[in-house]
Parts: C-alpha cells; sequence; structure tokens
C-alpha cells in the first residue's frame, strides 16, 4: 500500500485484495508493533504458527554527515510519505518534492520510483546519481536503455537524469540547517533541496527478530528449501527472507511459505 507508488501499483487494486481477503475470514489487525516483546510473546503463545513477512527496508548507509542536515531522506521514507499524501490527505514530515531541485542516489527500481515521484509532484529539476560508468549500461548495440522514469525525465526536462560515474562528496546548507547544494567527488556542484538516497537495502530490521527469538544474518536464518526459522513454528517469506527483491518473488514466497505451514499445521498439504 505504501512502499510501491500508485503508477504502478493502484491502491484500488490494493483495497480489492484486502476485501477478497476479508470476505475469506483472514482478520486484518492494524496499530500493533511486532517489534513490540508482549506482542510478540502473545501472537507466539496464541498461534499454533507466525509468519513473519516484515521486508527487508533497513537502508544502506548514505555514507555523508547528514546529521542535522534538513533535506536528506531515505527513498523509503520519501515514497509512503508520497502515497500518504496522495491517498490519505496526511502531511507527512518528510516534503514533497514540488518545486525542489531533486537529486536520487542510486539506480535500480526505488531509485526509479523515486524519480518518477518526483516528476509527478512537480519538482524544478531532477538528476540521477549513478556511481558506475556509462559504459556498464549499454546495450550490445551501443544505446543506453532506459525505464520508465527516466522516459519521463527526458519528456519533461529534454534529457535522461541520469549522471553517470558520480558520487557525493559533500552537503552545502544554509544557515538554518536546510540543503542547498551538493558536490560530487569531481567537483561538480549541484543545486538541490531534496536529496533522495536509494542505494539499496542492507536487511530486515533486528527488533522485530529479536521479539521472536530468531536468528538473522542479513535476513532470517532459515533451513536450506524451508521457510521454517530457527523458532520451530515461526516462519519467514518475502524480502525478510531472501533479501530485496520484487514483489512478484514476495508473493511467490507467500504461497509457497503457506504450503509449508499447512504442512507443519497439519502433517500434509493441498496447497500447490
Amino acid at each position: 500500500m505504501y512502499g510501491i507508488p500508485n503508477m504502478k501499483l493502484p491502491k484500488s487494486v490494493v483495497r480489492r485484495r484486502i476485501e477478497l481477503m476479508t470476505r475469506e475470514g483472514v482478520s486484518i489487525v492494524t496499530g500493533l508493533d511486532a517489534a513490540d516483546p508482549a506482542v510478540a510473546q502473545r501472537l507466539m503463545l496464541e498461534y499454533d504458527a507466525v509468519v513473519l513477512c516484515c521486508g527487508a527496508e533497513k537502508p544502506r548507509p548514505l555514507g555523508l554527515d547528514a546529521e542535522g542536515v534538513q533535506g536528506v531522506y531515505f527513498a523509503m521514507d520519501f515514497l509512503p510519505s508520497a502515497v500518504e499524501r496522495q491517498q490519505l490527505s496526511l502531511s507527512p514530515a518528510v516534503p514533497s518534492a514540488g518545486g525542489k531541485n531533486v537529486i536520487v542516489i542510486g539506480t535500480g527500481n526505488t531509485a526509479s520510483d523515486c524519480v518518477a515521484t518526483s516528476l509527478r509532484q512537480g519538482c524544478k529539476s531532477v538528476a540521477q546519481l549513478v556511481r558506475r560508468p556509462r559504459e556498464d549500461y549499454l546495450a550490445p548495440g551501443g544505446s543506453l536503455p532506459q525505464d520508465y522514469a527516466q522516459e519521463e525525465a527526458e519528456a519533461v526536462f529534454g534529457s535522461d537524469p541520469r549522471l553517470f560515474s558520480q558520487s557525493l562528496a559533500s552537503l552545502e546548507t544554509d544557515e538554518a540547517g536546510n540543503l542547498t547544494a551538493v558536490v560530487t567527488k569531481d567537483g561538480t556542484r549541484l543545486a538541490c533541496e531534496l536529496l533522495i538516497a536509494a542505494t539499496g537495502f542492507a536487511g530486515c530490521r533486528e527488533d522485530v527478530c529479536a521479539a521472536f527469538g530468531v536468528e538473522l544474518d542479513r535476513t532470517v536464518k532459515t533451513g536450506a528449501g524451508s521457510f521454517q526459522t530457527s523458532v520451530q513454528h515461526i516462519f519467514t517469506a518475502g524480502d525478510m527472507h531472501r533479501g530485496q527483491s520484487l514483489v512478484v518473488h514476495a508473493i511467490a514466497e507467500g504461497r509457497a511459505c503457506a504450503a509449508e505451514v499447512d504442512r507443519f499445521l497439519m502433517g500434509y498439504t493441498n496447497l500447490i
């Protein structure tokens, strides 16, 4: 609902799926924190099996000292805030990109979502800093492929937003601590009031794992080919199990994990 922008996953689709699930008897309880040890203990006592599907949203560090700087955010702060503002008419702490010079760090799907969301919010400009050289992204014929966000940015501003072989060296702010520009390692200065770090994910949250007592390294540990954790009746699936990936893989893992849980409870499964 919150992590995927509306242009990629309309919220009407999500609401329809939720409605279908509730009609089938699924109870959806909100407002509880799975990282709360009291909540975790109650779930483990009251249910014969628990599946943890909390994602892998822990961001990789930016690599710069941004403490006290206003205008620097991780992608998974920026994208949900856009959904809250658009769908729920809320005013989240993360500002809109409207009227701002925006720089997105990264080149994956999440970075593209940040570029496209910034365009829809009416940014003044958008640039996408890519650490690797342009040659690494060329197709066999020598052309540079674009995804939907780069095509949209070029249609709006007249050029591909990607700046290759670029990484940040420092941030510039005004006297109030508001971001005004960034300086790359080659000395290029770029105006910027909103910097979005889409530099990937370092794994799942440790506090949820600690509350349920399951072992983890970067993701929750399971046996080979299994979704069962180090705690017998606790299972895991999706990004929390496999690491950062696509929603289609999370759906497939959810189905496979459901079959394993069914077999664990019943001794067999008819789920395929």
